[in-house]
This record gives C-alpha cells, sequence and structure tokens, in this order.
C-alpha cells in the first residue's frame, strides 16, 4: 500500500509556511527594534519615521499571525491529526480521506490499535525533540551569553541591552525551549508510561488498561497543543528508516500485531 499522510500534506504543510513567515517577520522586527536606535531624528527625520513605521509594522505582523496560527492553523491541524489517528484506530471515518500507512501496526483491536499508534508517535517525537532540543540549546545559551556580555560592559547603550533582552526573552527564544524541553519531558513520560501497561497487560482487554491508553492518548494530544511546537521535518526524514526499525522490533517485542 502506498503511503500518503493527507492530513500533514493538507494542514500542517499550511501550518509551517504560516510559523516561516511568523518567525521572519519576528527576527526582521528584532533587527529593526536594533537599528532604530541607531537612527537620529533630528539628522535624518524621514530615515527615523521610515523605520519606526517598519518597526511597527513588522511588530503588529507578528502579533497578527501568532494569533492567526493558534486560533486556526495550529488547532486545526492538530483536530485533524487526532481525528486522523481515531479513524485508523477504530476503522471509522472520521475526516473524508485518511491518512494511508502513515501508522505501522496491523492489530485489530481498536484499542490496542490506538496504543500502538500512540506509543509509535511519541517514539517519534521524543527522538525528534531531543535533536531539535541540541541546536535550540546552543542557540538560546548562545544569545544569553552575548546579552550578558553587552549588560556586564558598561560601555554598551542600555537601550541595546533593553532591545536584546527582549528578542532572548520572547516567544520564539526562550520561551520556545523551554516549552519544547517541556513537551520533550511530558512525551518520554508518556511514552514509558504506554510503554508500562502495555508490558504489564499485553490483551489491553481491562478497563483499567483500556483506560490507561486512553488516557495516553488525551494526554499526548493535550501536550502538544499545549507546547505549540512543530517538529522538524527535515529531522523526521533523517530518522524514519532508524526509528522504524526500532519501532518495528518494539512492537515484535509487545506482540501488538497479534492482537
Amino acid at each position: 500500500m502506498q503511503k500518503k499522510d493527507t492530513v500533514g500534506q493538507e494542514y500542517y504543510s499550511p501550518l509551517k509556511k504560516a510559523e516561516l513567515v511568523s518567525d521572519t517577520m519576528f527576527w526582521v522586527s528584532a533587527l529593526l527594534s536594533l537599528i532604530v536606535l541607531f537612527v537620529e531624528p533630528q539628522k535624518n527625520p524621514k530615515a527615523f519615521a521610515a523605520s519606526q513605521t517598519a518597526f511597527c509594522l513588522a511588530v503588529l505582523g507578528v502579533f497578527v499571525s501568532g494569533i492567526a496560527i493558534q486560533i486556526y492553523w495550529s488547532s486545526r491541524a492538530q483536530d485533524k491529526r487526532i481525528a486522523d489517528l481515531l479513524s485508523h484506530a477504530f476503522q471509522v471515518p472520521l475526516i473524508a480521506e485518511p491518512s494511508k500507512g502513515y501508522y505501522n501496526n496491523n492489530a485489530t483491536d481498536p484499542v490496542v490499535r490506538l496504543a500502538a499508534n500512540v506509543l509509535e508517535n511519541t517514539l517519534f517525537t521524543k527522538t525528534i525533540l531531543i535533536k531539535m532540543l541540541r541546536w535550540e540549546r546552543i542557540k538560546v545559551a548562545a544569545y544569553t551569553i552575548v546579552w550578558l556580555i553587552a549588560m556586564l560592559n558598561r560601555a554598551t547603550d542600555f537601550q541595546i541591552i533593553t532591545a536584546v533582552a527582549q528578542v532572548i526573552f520572547s516567544e520564539q527564544v526562550i520561551a520556545r525551549w523551554l516549552r519544547m524541553e517541556w513537551l520533550r519531558s511530558q512525551v518520554e513520560n508518556i511514552h514509558d508510561g504506554l510503554y508500562s501497561t502495555i508490558q504489564s497487560a499485553p490483551a489491553i482487554n481491562t478497563r483499567e488498561s483500556r483506560a490507561r491508553v486512553m488516557e495516553a492518548c488525551i494526554r499526548y494530544e493535550s501536550a502538544k497543543g499545549q507546547a505549540k511546537i512543530a517538529l522538524s521535518s527535515a529531522i523526521f526524514e533523517k530518522i524514519n528508516p532508524s526509528v522504524s526499525s526500532q519501532w518495528r522490533q518494539l512492537s515484535k517485542q509487545l506482540k501488538l500485531d497479534q492482537q
């Protein structure tokens, strides 16, 4: 069967484009916030007015795009992914065109399929986040060191220190890193908890084990919704063969395809 991630193509691709536009406008606004400090209004009134106008428009663009991403693109993509997840688990088309070959398990019991789907998703998600965090930690550390050096240097203009601080402690730097660290921790805990549930009750035929599967699914989707972190497609493509192999071994070990 040919693999096709319908939800990713139709809903997550526009989300990533919107996030790219928002991030670009953020860095443009950050650059303009520094430029306006070096334009003297008395000597260059036109340049000062133009830089201030451009800065205001960039900030407005960041605000509008951020709100649009949160209340439209991100929530829409997540809703469709949840519907796609449940469509595969219960073999009911909750969306017009469910993904094909996106979930790698052949379990017959709906709750076992759901458990396998979430276990596989958390395995991929935590692996991608670990690799994303390597660069994110370096970036945050570098920005923080530069800011501290500038702050400790008495010759540095206080307005420049303030402008740099606004960038570092914004949604795109420190807050993004903290949300990513939190999501990684949550996903790892969900993965380990779900693994223990399946291992202790292989058949997943008790009310308690089935309730824990549903809890894990809700916690996973809720954590993604709260963190609002888009996973790297480039990293996914790079790790897909090795993590898919790891997943097949894990699925075989837990005998998920036999249920």
